[in-house]
């Protein structure tokens, strides 16, 4: 694929139709699609990822940044290295450790050219990035969900997956861990704050092995569990969602980001959680939720998302607001 070419979406999903799948799966179930060895071979490779690392496949002019990267372990206890050298990336896996790497779509021009018509073809507003997992033989991931569309893009080797039938919360807010959620009381925690969590049971839990050219798209909030079959090289392509909540994140910070009163410190030895606020930092408090609520008052639906807009094109109120998130 040269630079400027678009990727056929439509590919990702055939036999199936992108009409059906947005209709009847995205966002409340599974999709596996079972495809030929070739299929995403003009999309990307091992060696396409082994030689951004390394730089063993291109000469020295026309080698690409190294991507962001992280090792994983996760047998006896787990643990993870962060900020991984390129030069350490083979010899961490070799050690039994899976590569994780992010934003590999930066500095690929066929990757690049998917998350465009992905985002054209599905008309998805939110963020879309790929991400890569490298796996020996035995290493993957243990229960957990995500808060992002997934679709994984199996390229080499093979990885047997366990995931829900349906999503374990629907639209989640936050990721909950697995060991928080099995403790006693837990759950019912969690449930008081209106987060009714389904764990998997034997009977809910689908389980499918991943070939090259098989793709399997989890909705947000769907458990799974991974496991590599000899070794295992898959994309991630992740796309994360732009719900209500954090619109009106955004908006609220851009808001409230001028006013001295909302970024001090109320931590100053006369703020008490139990008793309140002092009688002059509430009367501070309230000025501002009042002109903040008159200013939210005062603006249509089509101004708010149009200031939402305007804000994702200023990039350091793109970082403030991501943080927050």
């Amino acid at each position: 694929m040269q630079e400027g070419e678009q990727y056929e979406v439509d590919r990702l999903f055939a036999p199936a139709s992108i009409e059906s799948f947005v209709t009847t799966q995205w966002a409340h179930l599974p999709l596996y699609v079972h495809g030929t060895p070739d299929k995403f071979g003009d999309l990307y490779s091992l060696s396409s990822f082994q030689s951004q690392l390394v730089g063993a496949l291109i000469p020295m002019q026309d080698r690409r940044p190294a991507p962001l990267l992280k090792a994983v372990h996760n047998r006896s206890g787990g643990g993870a290295i962060f900020h991984v050298p390129a030069n350490m990336a083979m010899g961490l896996f070799d050690a039994g450790m899976t590569l994780c790497a992010s934003n590999i779509e930066v500095n690929d021009i066929r990757l690049s050219a998917l998350v465009a018509a992905v985002r054209r073809r599905l008309q998805f507003t939110g963020q879309v990035q790929v991400n890569s997992y490298y796996s020996p033989d035995g290493e993957g991931f243990s229960w957990h969900y995500d808060c992002q569309h997934v679709f994984i893009l199996q390229i080499d080797g093979s990885k047997r997956w366990q995931f829900s039938a349906v999503p374990g919360l629907d639209c989640p807010p936050l990721n909950i861990p697995w060991s928080y959620l099995s403790e006693p009381g837990n759950r019912e925690e969690v449930a008081a704050l209106g987060l009714k969590v389904r764990l998997p049971t034997e009977t809910t839990v689908i389980e499918q092995t991943l070939v090259p050219g098989d793709m399997l798209y989890l909705p947000p909030g769907t458990w799974h569990r991974a496991i590599a079959c000899s070794h295992s090289f898959a994309l991630s392509l992740t796309l994360h969602p732009l719900s209500f909540a954090r619109i009106v994140r955004a908006v609220l910070t851009f808001l409230v980001l001028p006013r001295h009163e909302w970024r001090r410190d109320i931590h100053d030895g006369r703020f008490d959680p139990k008793s309140g606020l002092p009688a002059d930092q509430e009367q501070s408090l309230k000025r501002t939720l009042e002109e903040v609520q008159a200013q939210l008052a005062a603006m249509s639906p089509t101004d708010f998302l149009r200031l939402f807009n305007e804000l994702q094109q200023v990039p350091i109120l793109r970082r403030i607001v991501q943080q927050i998130d």
